[in-house]
C-alpha cells in the first residue's frame, strides 16, 4: 500500500485534468498521440545552455518517430542519424557528408568474462589542453532505442589521445596513451593497448550523389472562418505589459503574428511589411508581432529586430500561456491538425472577432485585400461570408460552451467564464 500527500493528489488531479481536456478538444478525432509532431535538434552551446536547431539539421521531419540513433554507419568519422517510426517511413538513415569533420577516434570494448561488450564501462579521453571527453558503454540509449556499441570521441584538431582510462564493468581500471586521430581501435580487457582495426565502409552508397533533406512543401494556407471567433479576452503580452489583452487594440483590425528569430520565413515577412508599411498604415492595420524566442538573450534579439523593421510600437512575445490559448482556438477552427509552421498570423476585426488565419507568410498583397474586405463588413458581425467569397446556405453556431469548459480543464478559469458571458449575450 501506498500513501498520497494531498498535494500529491492534487498534481495527480491536474494531470487527469489536463489529458481530460485534450481528449474532450479531440475526441472525434483519433490519431497518434505524437504523430506529426517534427523531431526536434538542439546545439549545446557549453553549460546549460541549447540552441534550437531543428530546421538546420534537416532532421525535423513531421513523422510518428520513435526512435534515434547516432552512430558512424560508414566508418568515415562523421556521426549519421538513424530513425525509426511508427508508420512510413519507417526508417530513415540520416547520412553525414559534411566536407569538413574534425579528429576523431573510436573505440570498441571487449570486457573479460560473461560480460563481453562491457555494458557499463566509462572510458575518459584526455587530450591536448586538459579537455577531457567521457563516454559510458549502454545496453539502450533514449526510448527504445539501442547504440552502437563502439564509442566515438570527436578531437577537434588534436593529433589523438595523450591519455585513454578506462574503468571495466567488474571495477578494474586500465590505462593506456598514444592513440591518433582518425583512427578505430578494439581494446580488449587485459590484452594490453589498444589495437588499430579497419572497419567496412559504405561501398554500397559510394556512387549516390548526396541530397539534401528538405521539407515537404506545402504552400501557405489561407484559413477563413466560417462563423468568427471572438477573442477580446485573451492576453498577448507586450514588450511593457505582461498582461496586455486583445481587447486594447479594438476599434481597427489587427493583425497577430507568431515568429521567431531564427526563422527565415517570418523575417522575410516582416521585411516586407516594412516595405509596405506606407499602404498598411492607410489600410488602418494594427501589425502585433509576437516572438517565441525564449530567454532573455532571446528577447533582446527578438526586439532589436523588431525595432529595425519598425514594428516595436505593438510588438511583443508568446510566452506559453499565450501559445496555450492560441493552440485551443485552433483546434476549435482548424480541429486536430500539424504543427503550425512559422510564422502563423492571425487576422481580427475592429472588435476582436477572429476572422482568418494564415499557416505561412501570405504575402502583404493577400493581407491588405483581406483587411479591406473585413472593413466593408458589418462591424461585430459573426459571418465571414465576404471574406471567403461565397454564401453559406446553412449558418453553424460556434461552440462557444465547449471552447469554455476546454479552458475551465486547463486552469484558465478567467476565460473560462469570458465564454460562458459570450455565449450569454447571443
Amino acid at each position: 500500500m501506498t500513501s498520497q500527500s494531498p498535494a500529491d493528489e492534487e498534481a495527480t488531479e491536474e494531470y487527469r485534468d489536463a489529458w481530460s481536456a485534450i481528449n474532450y478538444m479531440t475526441r472525434f478525432q483519433g490519431a497518434s498521440w505524437s504523430g506529426r509532431e517534427r523531431n526536434c535538434a538542439y546545439l549545446n552551446l557549453g553549460g546549460a545552455d541549447f540552441a534550437n536547431v531543428s530546421a538546420a539539421t534537416g532532421a525535423d521531419f513531421a513523422d510518428d518517430g520513435r526512435c534515434a540513433v547516432a552512430l558512424d554507419w560508414d566508418a568515415d568519422g562523421r556521426r549519421d542519424l538513424l530513425l525509426r517510426n511508427r508508420n512510413a517511413p519507417r526508417l530513415r538513415l540520416m547520412r553525414n557528408v559534411a566536407s569538413r569533420s574534425g579528429g576523431f577516434l573510436t573505440l570498441r570494448l571487449q570486457a573479460a568474462g560473461s560480460n563481453r561488450d562491457a555494458i557499463g564501462a566509462l572510458v575518459e579521453v584526455e587530450v591536448e589542453g586538459g579537455r577531457k571527453l567521457r563516454r559510458r558503454v549502454y545496453a539502450s540509449e533514449g526510448y527504445l532505442a539501442q547504440p552502437s556499441r563502439r564509442l566515438h570521441f570527436g578531437l577537434r584538431d588534436a593529433p589523438g589521445c595523450e591519455r585513454l582510462r578506462v574503468s571495466w564493468p567488474d571495477g578494474e581500471v586500465e590505462e593506456h596513451a598514444g592513440l591518433g586521430a582518425g583512427r578505430h581501435y578494439l581494446l580488449v580487457q587485459g590484452a594490453g593497448p589498444p589495437r588499430a582495426v579497419e572497419l567496412p565502409g559504405a561501398g554500397a552508397l559510394d556512387g549516390v550523389e548526396p541530397a539534401i533533406a528538405e521539407r515537404a512543401p506545402t504552400g501557405v494556407r489561407r484559413v477563413v472562418l466560417t462563423d468568427k471567433l471572438p477573442m477580446s479576452a485573451l492576453t498577448i503580452p507586450s514588450f511593457e505589459d505582461a498582461r496586455r489583452r486583445v481587447s486594447e487594440l479594438e476599434g481597427r483590425p489587427v493583425l497577430i503574428n507568431l515568429w521567431a528569430t531564427w526563422c527565415r520565413g517570418c523575417r522575410v515577412e516582416l521585411a516586407e511589411l516594412q516595405e509596405r508599411r506606407a499602404d498598411l498604415d492607410r489600410a488602418g492595420l494594427v501589425i502585433v508581432p509576437l516572438t517565441t524566442d525564449e530567454g532573455a538573450g532571446g528577447l533582446a534579439k527578438a526586439r532589436e529586430a523588431i525595432r529595425g523593421w519598425g514594428f516595436e510600437e505593438h510588438a511583443g512575445y508568446a510566452d506559453g500561456a499565450c501559445l496555450q490559448d492560441m493552440e485551443v482556438l485552433l483546434v476549435e477552427v482548424l480541429g486536430r491538425h500539424d504543427d503550425l509552421p512559422m510564422p502563423t498570423s492571425f487576422l481580427l476585426d475592429g472588435v476582436g472577432q477572429l476572422a482568418a488565419v494564415y499557416l505561412g507568410p501570405p504575402g502583404a498583397e493577400r493581407i491588405l485585400a483581406d483587411v479591406e474586405i473585413l472593413k466593408r463588413m458589418e462591424t461585430g458581425d459573426g459571418a465571414c461570408t465576404a471574406l471567403s467569397g461565397g454564401r453559406w446556405l446553412s449558418r453553424g453556431t460556434r461552440d462557444l460552451e465547449a471552447l469554455a469548459e476546454v479552458f475551465q480543464r486547463i486552469a484558465r478559469p478567467e476565460l473560462a467564464d469570458w465564454y460562458r458571458a459570450q455565449v450569454q449575450a447571443r
